[in-house]
């Protein structure tokens, strides 16, 4: 169907509320009664739009230029027994309550998001055309599919694409991981992957291009005037996409975790301030902080309060609110502070209110959608049983949409009446008058008509209105905003002139500028446009320059090297400009590290800024792995001599050893050059510096050479000789394990040993198992029960590392020489879920099979360990022990697993649940993923970030592992989280308790003792 993509799908995140209402004991009210529950700031109003029996389970709204509005019914949700709809809605006197409706398009599975996009030609209330336009999306849960349909300013339509994995209990009904993405019509264009990469999309129906874009949204797309898109996640609820996926892929080195930045000045997991009554929660994690993020917009209606222009929306239909923040620039991004504190903009003492959507509307409201359900939770989510006692199907005929307006705003509506607005411009002489109106409606105060406007004009592909925008983009006396969509509106027709950009490159509005220089991309080869982009590297607004650095990196070396560097210096505190001008590095990585190690005025005084740049730029050659850059950076940071310079030598050769790692080969070839300056460096005066140069020398494969044999040669006597720092003996063993000829094996196994301190144990482990010699494990193996948990760990990390060794620690477990209660269940775990068959099946011999079946007995045994009374100062050395690898409370831990800010609200019964089978729920993204590598090497870990060029894991402990895409094999989900079974084992009831005891009183002076 033409305007309506049947592929798309509905999510609504949230969990089960119930309270009472204003005159009812309890909901479900009429639409009358529950206005009278609602709290919003003063002067602003709320008013009934629609409301059953118009429409029923709203999920998503758009209007088309004549005032129409088209409602998304998920009346399917949450298994499919039904087929979901778009249903039409008019509002035919003009008081603003759409009062008819009419089935415009059905036999939808699973709707979730609308765009009037050349919708209804023949004006019958129908679709005219019912078509597939991209096929190949995931169909997972209802909750995680592709929404959000949002025209651009460029032109493009986008839409949220969340990546997840697939369900652990309805794997039949919503177990589909989707193909590459597809035109069914266009066989000769190829399918893009997109949902492997995490990533959103955007496309041209009418030019069937597509393509993946930075940024990933769980349910939610929302741009600001200036064409900033901002995303959700789950209890993320304000992350800004700050640079574009194109830029990222031209430098395939430059490891970008994300293109995103969460701009909440007030946390991730912010707290909220719900007013409902007597609420009832499936999950009582979930309770007084954000956790079902969605329906997210940006306010540029132009009839708000002035504060509130390009305010953030976000709705929680968990806790009947929606959110709102006001946004200030930050560098190349923003900071997004409360609208309100200690109270939401819009909350409902009624439990049944889930607002899942909120847009703008052409009268300058915001609207709100209602899907208004007694439970929104999915059953994937809600416990087994705790399935008899929900009513699914609560509220499934009733529904409600809201309009949100200010005191300047008419009372009387939105005055919209069928026909009032503005016809699609046609290619037919009747249609001038209707062009020349939308060209207009470029200028108007409210942004819905400047973008309807623009992408009806596209639409038509009509040039007779090529004279008219050109002279609104030229004209300096009308608004910024329209001259602005009058260009890009040009370029969608194909007639933007050269000179127009230009023109608007010297404009006195920063946003004019910064679009001047993102339409220029098109007109690099015209020297005129060079120039004048070279000329705007004095720019005085961060984001111009921001775009200019990205835009400029597209230019050769030659031509932009200067003002990239100058913008550089300018910003050297701002990760973001990092990004943005090394996007063209990939190639001249090498210059940006002599041009800035050679500056004085740099290099004199350290920062944290200058350190990420240089070990940024470092990382890039790392990754490169050519030894002539290599050598360059080595020969440069060997030559400095002086304790002041050890700053960014350090910064240098961390950069360098984590890019080494990243490579394509496992261990980079040196000439004997490069070799000789990283051994000085490994053994220089200050420990840091040498502590940097061992982890760049582990990434090498060493050739021998008279230089390293003399290093070996003293390391040798200083590694065994008591007397000698610690510190001093731990590099002389680390050193030791680069022999390339493996003759410092015998000192190496000889130092792993009780008498010898820890720290060297350590070192030992490390060197050993670096060596590459097949004895090695064996060793360790062997000497397995002498060893502290401390060095076990360490030798875990490296068994883990290779996974070849994996089976000589099997076997060690098999002939009973390593115990299997020292292994972690977390590294249990991860023998348990191993890739691959082999390992996987070996470790359930040995060790037993996965412990999920054993979950319902070890819950009746602790059970008890729910209704004792604990001790909060034992429970909080039993979490630093136990939980705090993966888990983080004040400062005590790291943050691997989800936020446990909000613990407090949850009941003993249910953290209990958590603990002991925490694969019953999955908090999204939170699931396990298994990641093979070119080089052989199989990580595993939560999928902490992703970005166009690379994903980040994340392991118990903290530890990241940064994988450049160019490097994977294989990725794939585990479908369990990274939260071991088993971890009770070792702890008596009494353990239990004071650990349920200090997790429910963290907020407490005694709780909080000892966690700062």
């Amino acid at each position: 169907m033409s305007g309506f993509l049947r592929w798309l799908r509905f999510f609504v995140i949230g969990s089960l509320l119930a309270g009472s209402g204003c005159r009812k004991a309890n909901p479900p009210y009429s639409p009358a009664d529950a206005l009278k529950t609602f709290q919003l700031p003063q002067g602003f109003r709320i008013e009934l739009v629609a409301s059953e029996p118009e429409i029923i389970d709203p999920v998503a709204m758009a209007f088309d230029e004549r005032g129409r509005l088209y409602v998304v019914e998920m009346t399917d949700y949450p298994m499919g027994k039904r087929r979901g709809r778009v249903k039409l809605l008019l509002d035919r006197n003009g008081d603003g309550r759409f009062e008819r409706s009419t089935v415009f398009a059905e036999g939808l599975n699973f709707p979730n998001g609308v765009l009037a996009w050349r919708a209804d030609t023949n004006g019958d209330g129908r679709a005219d055309v019912k078509r597939v336009v991209l096929t190949g999306f995931a169909a997972l849960n209802p909750q995680l599919r592709v929404n959000g349909l949002v025209y651009g300013i460029d032109n493009w339509i986008y839409a949220a694409y969340p990546k997840f994995g697939p369900p652990s209990r309805y794997t039949k009904e919503f177990g589909d991981m989707g193909k590459p993405v597809r035109f069914p019509d266009h066989s000769e264009i190829p399918p893009v992957d997109i949902f492997s990469r995490g990533m959103d999309l955007r496309f041209k129906p009418d030019r069937f291009k597509l393509e993946p874009v930075a940024g990933n949204s769980q349910f939610g797309n929302a741009f600001d005037a200036r064409g900033n898109r901002f995303t959700v996640w789950h209890n993320n609820h304000a992350r800004h996409v700050v640079i574009d996926s194109s830029y990222l892929l031209r430098n395939p080195y430059l490891a970008v975790q994300s293109a995103m930045q969460s701009i909440s000045d007030h946390g991730d997991a912010a707290a909220l301030y719900p007013i409902t009554k007597r609420p009832l929660h499936v999950h009582e994690s979930e309770i007084g902080h954000f956790t079902s993020s969605c329906g997210t917009s940006v306010y540029e209606g132009g009839r708000f309060p002035a504060q509130y222009r390009g305010a953030l929306f976000v709705c929680d239909p968990v806790h009947n609110v929606v959110h709102c923040d006001f946004l200030t620039s930050s560098g190349a991004t923003f900071a997004a502070r409360r609208a309100q504190e200690q109270r939401e903009f819009l909350a409902s003492t009624d439990s049944w209110f889930r607002p899942v959507f909120t847009a703008l509307g052409p009268d300058g409201a915001l609207y709100v959608v209602d899907f208004y359900r007694k439970v929104v939770e999915h059953p994937e989510w809600i416990p087994p049983e705790m399935m008899n006692e929900m009513d699914l199907d609560a509220g499934s005929d009733r529904g409600r949409i809201y309009r949100i307006t200010y005191d300047t705003l008419a009372a009387a509506g939105s005055k919209l009446a069928e026909n009032g607005g503005m016809r699609a411009a046609r290619a037919a002489p009747a249609a001038v008058v209707e062009r020349q109106e939308l060209v207009r409606k470029l200028s108007d105060p409210n942004l819905w008509w400047r973008l309807k406007a623009q992408q009806l004009l596209v639409e038509s592909q009509d040039r007779s209105v090529v004279t008219s925008l050109s002279d609104l983009a030229k004209d300096e006396t009308a608004s910024a905003s329209g001259r602005l969509h009058a260009l890009w509106t040009l370029e969608g027709l194909g007639a933007l002139d050269v000179e127009l950009v230009l023109q608007s490159l010297e404009a006195k509005d920063a946003a004019l500028r910064e679009h001047g220089i993102r339409l220029a991309e098109r007109s690099l080869e015209n020297s005129r446009v060079r120039e004048k982009l070279l000329q705007l590297a004095v720019d005085q607004d961060p984001r111009v320059q921001f775009q200019l650095a990205c835009t400029l990196s597209l230019l050769p070396k030659e031509q932009s090297f200067r003002s990239l560097q100058q913008i550089a210096l300018q910003h050297i505190e701002d990760p973001w400009f990092h990004i943005a001008v090394l996007t063209g590095a990939s190639e001249s990585a090498l210059d940006w590290f002599h041009a800035l190690t050679a500056q004085k005025v740099l290099v004199e005084d350290a920062s944290k800024g200058k350190a990420l740049f240089l070990r940024r730029i470092a990382s890039i050659l790392g990754s490169r792995q050519k030894d002539s850059e290599i050598a360059s950076v080595l020969a440069r940071a060997a030559e400095v001599k002086s304790e002041r310079d050890t700053w960014w030598q350090t910064a240098s050769l961390y950069g360098l050893a984590e890019g080494l790692k990243r490579g394509a080969h496992r261990r980079a070839k040196l000439s004997l050059d490069a070799q000789n300056h990283l051994m000085d460096l490994a053994e220089a005066r200050f420990p840091q510096l040498r502590k940097s140069a061992f982890r760049a020398a582990s990434q090498v494969e060493w050739a021998p050479s008279p230089r390293l044999g003399d290093a070996m040669r003293r390391s040798a006597v200083i590694a065994q000789r008591p007397e000698e720092k610690i510190q001093d003996r731990e590099d002389a063993v680390s050193l030791l394990g680069l022999d390339p000829s493996g003759a410092t094996f015998p000192i190496v196994e000889k130092l792993l040993s009780p008498q010898e301190p820890e720290q060297v144990q350590i070192a030992a482990v490390h060197a050993l198992l670096g060596l590459q010699d097949t004895r090695a494990g064996k060793v360790v193996v062997d000497r397995w029960k002498g060893c502290t948990a401390r060095v076990r760990e360490a030798a875990l990390e490296d068994f883990f590392s290779e996974p070849a060794r994996l089976a000589t620690l099997l076997d060690g477990i098999a002939e009973g020489k390593v115990e299997p209660w020292s292994l972690s269940p977390a590294r249990k775990a991860q023998l348990l879920r191993d890739p691959r068959e082999e390992i996987r099946k070996r470790a359930e011999s040995i060790l037993g099979p996965p412990s999920a079946l054993a979950r319902p007995k070890a819950l009746d045994d602790y059970r008890p360990a729910a209704r004792m009374d604990g001790d909060v100062s034992r429970g909080r050395e039993i979490f630093a022990k136990v939980c705090a690898k993966c888990h983080q409370i004040g400062d005590i831990g790291v943050e691997v697993g989800p936020d446990l800010a909000s613990v407090t609200n949850r009941t003993k019964e249910d953290l209990l649940l958590q603990i002991l089978d925490p694969n019953a729920y999955i908090v999204p993204g939170y699931e396990e993923y298994a990641v093979e590598t070119t080089d052989g090497r199989m990580v595993t870990g939560v999928m902490a970030k992703e970005s166009a060029t690379t994903i980040t894991l994340r392991r118990a402990g903290g530890e990241e592992e940064i994988i450049l895409r160019n490097n994977i094999t294989s990725l794939r989900s585990l479908s369990v989280s990274q939260m071991p079974e088993e971890l009770e084992k070792g702890m008596s009831l009494r353990d239990m308790a004071d650990l349920l005891q200090f997790l429910k009183s963290f907020g407490s002076s005694t709780a909080r003792a000892g966690t700062r």
